[in-house]
């Protein structure tokens, strides 16, 4: 990890840039969880409110990336990512529960970076067709 915050910044802008570049490629196997999310979890264990900050919006970035709203078009025609909202939104929240483990100060940067992206994931879930959505988001309300 780079040691300069303004390093550790741009280091995590590349993650987003290298996301819109495979658009619904990312989606697709297993690359958002084992390629995309790492870096960005990691850097949540460095200190530093900065480093929390700019992890929620290249979070966000991905997100608008991946689940474009209805009326952008996703840059290949189909207008939006091959991927439903579950299978960009599960990743993203089960990775921010798991990482948070026994550290509480990881725990803690891990909740305000989900706090941060919430409202943006909310929305994306009213405009999504999935069913199962719903059912999904209902159970971290439990």
């Amino acid at each position: 990890p780079l040691h300069a915050a303004r390093g550790r910044r741009e280091q995590l802008r590349l993650v987003a840039a290298a996301v819109r570049h495979f658009g619904a490629e990312v989606v697709t196997g297993a690359v958002l969880q084992d390629r995309v999310l790492p870096p960005l979890l990691a850097a949540l264990a460095q200190q530093g409110a900065e480093v929390r900050d700019a992890v929620g919006a290249t979070l966000g970035e991905i997100v608008d990336i991946l689940l474009p709203d209805e009326d952008q078009d996703f840059g290949d025609g189909q207008g939006s990512a091959d991927g439903s909202f579950l299978e960009v939104c599960r990743p993203v929240m089960d990775a921010l529960a798991q990482r948070a483990g026994w550290d509480v100060a990881v725990r803690q940067r891990c909740v305000a970076t989900l706090g941060a992206i919430l409202p943006q994931l909310l929305r994306k879930a009213e405009s999504s067709r999935d069913p199962d959505v719903p059912e999904y988001l209902g159970g971290f309300a439990t």
